[in-house]
């Protein structure tokens, strides 16, 4: 059976045209306000039940279940500042297992999680495909322009074919990645693709960190991902690859924390 990436590059060869990042930049509108959310998060009641849920050991952070996808929204936040966010994307619709990956990182750094319902690897044959993408993109847009978020520190994220999806999205949207987590996946693992070509800059091109991920006993993907690490470090991005056990699976949290926790102690991320 093709793989994803083929798939998606197949479907998507009849738009094989130049694309305007107004195509793919859908503006603010119709969004919640931030200081609503914050407001929210600090109300004296909000307060007393994050305390209690710590003393209890539970998750103070708050997730919220939207048509497009489940936001994490970690406890701490201050009204007035913008955080980054996750923008991840999974092969298989399993939004709730994405998420719980990127709730250390989250609650560690202050990052808020976007873990998207719009992509699996079964809508990868989608007519046009462009379009398909484009109607994703438009949706992180809209909580881009909802939650206080800072667009010069997005990190899109994915495993397997949602980071195949990840690429291909910063590659269409006019590369709005300031870092990239891709765990078992090798978009550019044979060099630039003509199908999905790699940003020659970005909305956050002085930043520019990609994490990999991979598993040594991963037979399909293993190899690929090591290649695609070394493609980006030619491009001239920083870049760290972390291992992990267990084939081709998605990476435990650990090893997401561990990702995050590289990005955020570099010094073009701390800039």
């Amino acid at each position: 059976m093709p793989s994803p990436q083929n798939q998606a590059r197949r479907t998507s060869r009849p738009q094989r045209r130049a694309f305007r990042r107004s195509e793919w930049f859908a503006g603010p509108g119709g969004a919640l306000e931030a200081r609503q959310l914050l407001s929210g998060l600090s109300h004296p009641a909000r307060v007393a039940e994050v305390r209690a849920a710590a003393r209890a050991g539970a998750d103070p952070g708050r997730t919220l279940d939207l048509p497009d996808a489940l936001v994490y929204i970690p406890a701490g936040l201050e009204a007035g500042r913008a955080y980054p966010m996750v923008v991840a994307f999974t092969p298989d619709g399993k939004v709730k297992r994405t998420l719980n990956d990127w709730r250390g990182a989250a609650d560690r750094f202050h990052w808020i999680v976007y873990a998207s319902k719009g992509y699996s690897n079964a809508t990868a044959g989608a007519a046009d495909f462009d379009a398909y993408a484009r109607s994703i993109w438009a949706m992180v847009e809209a909580a881009i322009a909802r939650f206080p978020v800072d667009r010069t520190r997005l990190i899109l994220a994915g495993f397997s074919g949602g980071g195949s999806f990840a690429e291909y999205v910063n590659s269409r949207a006019g590369g709005p990645a300031a870092a990239m987590v891709i765990d078992a996946n090798g978009t550019y693992a044979y060099g630039d693709d003509p199908m999905v070509p790699f940003p020659a800059s970005s909305a956050a091109s002085s930043r520019r960190l990609a994490a990999f991920l991979y598993s040594p006993t991963d037979r399909r993907f293993g190899q690929a991902t090591r290649m695609d690490q070394a493609f980006y470090h030619r491009k001239g991005w920083d870049t760290t690859l972390l291992s992990y056990k267990g084939g081709h699976v998605d990476a435990p949290p650990g090893r997401y924390l561990a990702a995050a926790t590289w990005i955020a102690s570099r010094p073009a991320w701390l800039a």
